[in-house]
């Protein structure tokens, strides 16, 4: 569901209903920044772990009405000291808000002052894109919506996207789930994005990065309902479209909800720790990481990794403390930051995965399901599983369950080639990124749309 060596993701004229009055348009800095290097900081005067370097000024945002140009070197934000480029996101202001950035520029310090500005919102001339807020605990989540301009009752589709904390509003028009969302609203359907809480335009809610997979799924239910309750929207026409980790929370939400159906890709029914012990075998062979010998060795060890963490609910500093051997592992594959995070997540989140049975989910869902492969996935690797998440549907309610591949196509829905083309693309994360724009395949928005259709043959 996710590469082990660095996860990707897939990072207006109007509201539906007051709640997008009460979320604030977050700051918009368009700054591309790049860590300092120790010859830039000692020709500014600047202490150790101080200021980043403004790398170039995107149009259109703070750091442009404020005339900070590149080279500048950043080093406060309102008092908040930049010591690293991951410091910036962390400042929170909103549109409107007084701001104040220190810079140094050629080894002079100066403040400038101005005011934030939002960042651009989405917009199509095809069909409407309005901005809302899906209430969710006490707070909000940001929502998007994507509908045909005219009025009329629409079939409604609900996106759940993958693993990490990353936004899917506010995306460009070349990110895939831009392309995948766009595509379907082109075709005459309602497309509903929210973010996960914690995550861009959010207020009150907890933090994705440690909450566990059930609170998760209570985010996006909270979501389906609702879509179910837009005006626009045909409640006799319900989907939910389940996007790698989405594909797990989308049978979990159908279970409850029984929409018309459910579409997943890049997913699986398995076990988390079962899934975990294949991708392992799969990716670091395929990667090239190691030999087969060694890799077998490295799965001896595995074994008691994932039943450590996903069964016994340990933390990873109790396993990495247990044996050199796993910490070096966690390391190398799971991302392990040597304190609490695997994959960019808390590993309560990562553990709790194991407690979510989607073979019985889907047993329980009575619809409509589409599983779709892309055979250049190399968070999937092989079409078994997905192909069995049909059986499992079939296996209850017989002719419920459609299983396509889309060739050569990867989990990020772009067109690469073979499953080894693949590891070679995703091995250069350059090269990846550049593909990433300019390689969606349509395919996944046609065969999502050709199968809705015929639910009504």
């Amino acid at each position: 569901m996710f590469y082990r060596a660095i996860v990707i993701v897939l990072i207006l004229a109007a509201s539906s209903g007051i709640n997008s009055q009460e979320l604030r348009r977050k700051v918009y800095f368009g700054i591309q920044q790049e860590t300092i290097t120790d010859s830039a900081r000692d020709a500014n005067n600047l202490p150790q772990n101080s200021g980043v370097i403004v790398k170039s000024i995107l149009p259109g945002g703070t750091a442009a009405a404020m005339q900070i140009q590149a080279n500048d070197i950043l080093i406060s934000v309102n008092m908040q000291k930049i010591q690293t480029p991951l410091d910036l996101p962390k400042v929170v202001l909103f549109e409107g808000d007084e701001i104040s950035i220190t810079i140094s520029r050629n080894g002079k310090q100066l403040s400038v002052t101005g005011k934030a500005i939002g960042k651009p919102k989405e917009t199509s001339a095809d069909f409407d894109v309005i901005y809302d807020a899906v209430p969710y605990k006490s707070g909000l989540l940001r929502a998007i919506i994507t509908k045909p301009k005219q009025s009329g009752k629409y079939p409604a589709v609900l996106l759940v996207q993958g693993y990490t904390c990353s936004p899917v509003c506010d995306l460009p028009d070349w990110h895939p789930y831009r392309k995948l969302t766009d595509g379907l609203t082109a075709a005459g359907y309602i497309v509903v994005r929210v973010e996960k809480p914690g995550v861009g335009e959010t207020m009150n809610v907890p933090d994705c990065v440690n909450m566990d997979i059930f609170a998760e799924t209570d985010a996006f239910a909270a979501a389906y309902l609702f879509m179910k309750n837009l005006p626009s929207a045909d409640t006799s026409q319900l989907y939910i479209w389940g996007h790698s980790m989405g594909g797990k929370i989308g049978p979990a939400i159908a279970a409850k909800y029984q929409p018309a159906g459910v579409v997943v890709y890049g997913t699986t029914h398995e076990y988390w720790s079962e899934y975990l012990f294949r991708m392992i075998r799969a990716q670091n062979f395929g990667f090239g990481t190691v030999d087969y010998a060694q890799n077998e060795k490295d799965l001896a060890a595995y074994r008691t990794i994932f039943y450590r963490l996903c069964v016994e609910k340990k933390n990873t500093r109790q396993v990495a403390e247990e044996d050199t051997v796993y910490k070096s592992l966690m390391l190398r594959d799971l991302q392990w930051d040597g304190d609490a995070l695997i994959f960019g997540r808390s590993y309560k989140f990562f553990s709790s995965v194991e407690d979510m049975n989607t073979t019985l989910d889907l047993l329980d869902y009575n619809g409509k399901f589409l599983s779709m492969y892309g055979e250049a996935d190399v968070e999937v690797f092989e079409p078994n599983a997905m192909a069995r998440m049909a059986e499992i549907i079939n296996y209850k309610h017989p002719g419920n369950g459609t299983f396509v591949t889309i060739p050569k196509t990867d989990h990020a829905f772009l067109l690469l080639g073979s499953l080894t083309e693949s590891y070679k693309i995703r091995a250069d994360l350059t090269l990846y990124r550049q593909e990433m724009r300019t390689k969606f395949n349509p395919r996944v928005v046609e065969e999502t749309v050709k199968w809705i259709q015929s639910q009504g043959k």
